[in-house]
């Protein structure tokens, strides 16, 4: 079976099957049609299939008239930020995050440097299926721009955010992990600039992952035995993309082998199928249902209670609505997901 995700956030699957150049060139000339004029940002991981797919993300954007700011080989939180810094109409990050090299995707990002909310993506997909796409005339043609260095501007937005004379002062050593994605070399300027020491594995940036990178504890075997052999004082374990981290105590301990020390609560995780156009629907009605509560709205919807919580959010990946709950009781942790499942159902059923 093809497997093709495909969210209001974008689209994701396994290049030369369900990705492919046509695709890439549709989303992104939807894409394209659905900003109003002015520059898009395309960036990408070091995944061997990104040379393509940025090529004919480019090329889409171009035709709907579009100026591109190329960033090459760049990691999503900074294209994120370089969005709003150049007042970006959007950006498309090419890669897929924790999936194998094989995998590759087209993440669209909004002029508020996040991703695509429930009626921007809503309205990309609507384009895509109309299949109806701004053209422009080749005489007016827009150009096509190559930063060289996109790092710059967020390292030195950074500094001014920064005591970078405390933190030299600590003298840290720091072990990271880049797997070989989007971070490498970057990481040698970023705690250059710290004045940290830097004990860097997997920096190549060639695009050959060495592990699954889904930065875990199950993942993070190499960094925590580098942090206690080398006195470090801390490990990074990064995604492609530098969109996600996992930490490495100097003891070599993760956060999560950290936390067996805490007080014990018990969290399932459970998923439930909903179309795109539905799940954020679906958590926006429940955040009427449940707004007398103790509520969070930050991403999803977080239902606090005295010694329990529930959250519930749409998938920017996939077409689910995930849902995680909490207590201090594995059987009533179940139990809570399992009636808000049963809700989120009878919702779905009088949406659609």
């Amino acid at each position: 079976m093809k497997l093709l995700k495909l969210s209001i956030s974008g689209v994701r699957g396994i290049v030369g099957e369900t990705i492919t150049p046509e695709l890439v060139i549709n989303f992104a000339s939807a894409f394209g049609t659905m900003l109003a004029a002015g520059p898009v940002l395309v960036g990408r991981d070091t995944r061997k299939s990104g040379p393509m797919i940025q090529e004919a993300a480019t090329a889409a954007l171009l035709s709907t008239g579009h100026e591109v700011i190329d960033l090459g080989i760049c990691p999503t939180p900074i294209i994120q930020y370089l969005v709003k810094k150049n007042r970006a109409r959007g950006a498309v990050s090419i890669t897929a995050d924790h999936n194998s090299a094989d995998w590759n995707a087209l993440n669209f990002i909004n002029s508020d440097g996040t991703y695509l909310n429930e009626f921007q993506g809503s309205e990309l997909l609507d384009i895509y299926h109309l299949n109806r796409y701004t053209q422009k005339s080749l005489k007016k043609a827009p150009r096509l721009i190559h930063e060289i260095d996109p790092e710059k501007f967020y390292f030195a937005w950074l500094k001014n955010k920064s005591n970078l004379e405390e933190i030299s002062r600590a003298r840290f050593k720091v072990v990271v992990d880049p797997g070989n994605g989007a971070g490498s070399k970057l990481i040698d300027k970023f705690f250059e600039m710290l004045g940290c020491e830097l004990v860097a594995v997997n920096n190549e940036g060639n695009g050959y992952f060495p592990h699954d990178l889904e930065p875990r504890s199950r993942n993070a075997g190499e960094v925590a035995s580098l942090v206690k052999a080398t006195g470090s004082n801390i490990g990074f374990l990064l995604n492609s993309d530098v969109s996600r981290v996992s930490l490495v105590t100097e003891e070599g301990e993760t956060l999560s082998e950290l936390a067996q020390s805490f007080p014990k609560y018990y969290m399932i995780k459970d998923k439930l199928s909903c179309p795109s156009e539905l799940a954020f629907r679906a958590v926006l009605e429940l955040r009427h249902r449940y707004e007398k509560e103790t509520i969070s709205t930050l991403n999803g919807l977080k239902i606090i209670r005295e010694d329990s919580w529930v959250h519930l959010r749409p998938s920017n990946t996939e077409p689910t609505i995930r849902l995680m709950a909490e207590s201090k009781s594995a059987t009533r942790s179940r139990k809570i997901i399992d009636n808000f499942k049963k809700e989120v159902r009878e919702v779905i059923r009088k949406l659609s």
